[in-house]
């Protein structure tokens, strides 16, 4: 074990530290290992930077202390909760635990919402007082892994959701600015659970249809009726989804979906770019409000007024 063992050495007398001889270089221990096995590092402070740039799965973790701003430049992962460090870990060793649930719920929070024009990710937006991703979060009490893609103004996002709730994961989609929905999407999906279930940050959804998708055991493609200025559509036969249009369609693409996490392929495009491939899917209607450009913001805001009713 001691040739695994890598330190700062001080000098001690009489049980004491006396004095600071060398100072562990972190790189040193991580160099050792990068030609055996994949390297994972975790790190809290600015000295771990190089350490979890340089690393196969770089974690910052903020259980015991404030997490160093310049690490969410390097890291895939922020963990705030000592179990959920423990689960990812378990699951990047490739071990199944069986008290775990079958799905990952992954919440996309990275973009940068220009349309809508607000100055903050969509999912930080004003609905009845509280943002967006609280209205989300308050229905998935029980959901156990939870992973929120987060990208532009990363620590508002992760500073809002850690007020709510530390037991989730942040997964870095650094390249926010030039791919979708369907790259968070991809990169939160590593290491899931059987099913990933995935839920745009900027869709405000019916309650009781949330607690109904949480309970669905099959893959499915969520739709709505047209309602927004600029919708995917969907194409549909027999209760199922063969096909996305931006022309045509029988309903609305929602942002909603769940897949066997094994089938999913990366995709710098949007989340029914991953879905395509795999139609036809059973579609699950579901009332919803995806918030794209100012006049759906107002129509969502109507909506929840109306008790979640569209006005006639």
């Amino acid at each position: 074990m001691l040739d695994h063992c890598f330190c700062s050495h001080a000098e001690a007398q009489n049980d004491s530290l006396t004095g600071q001889i060398t100072i562990n270089n972190k790189i040193d221990a991580l160099n050792h290992f990068a030609d055996q096995a994949r390297v994972v590092a975790i790190g809290d402070g600015s000295n771990d930077y190089e350490l979890i740039k340089k690393a196969d799965i770089g974690i910052s973790f903020g259980g015991v202390r404030t997490i160093s701003p310049i690490l969410h430049n390097v890291s895939d992962y922020s963990i705030y909760d000592d179990d959920k460090l423990y689960e990812l870990l378990t699951a990047i060793a490739g071990r199944d635990n069986q008290d775990q649930p079958d799905r990952s719920v992954i919440i996309s929070c990275a973009g940068m919402g220009t349309r809508l024009g607000a100055g903050k990710p969509k999912a930080l937006i004003d609905i009845e007082g509280e943002p967006l991703i609280a209205h989300t979060l308050k229905y998935l009490p029980d959901t156990c892994d939870i992973r929120i893609v987060i990208g532009y103004q990363a620590q508002k996002v992760i500073d809002t959701v850690t007020q709510i709730r530390k037991d989730v994961i942040f997964v870095y989609n650094h390249n926010y600015k030039n791919n979708g929905t369907g790259a968070s999407v991809s990169l939160a999906a590593h290491f899931g659970k059987k099913f990933i279930l995935t839920i745009d940050g900027d869709v405000i959804m019916h309650p009781d249809d949330i607690k109904k998708i949480l309970t669905i055991e099959h893959e499915f493609v969520g739709v709505c009726p047209k309602s927004t200025d600029d919708p995917v559509l969907t194409i549909t036969c027999d209760e199922k989804v063969t096909g996305f249009s931006r022309q045509t369609g029988d309903f609305e693409w929602t942002g909603v979906t769940m897949l066997d996490t094994s089938k999913i392929q990366y995709t710098d495009g949007h989340t029914y770019q991953i879905i395509e491939p795999l139609l036809p899917l059973k579609y699950e209607l579901i009332r919803e409000k995806e918030i794209d450009t100012p006049n759906d913001y107002q129509s969502a805001i109507q909506w929840i007024a109306n008790n979640f009713k569209d006005q006639k």
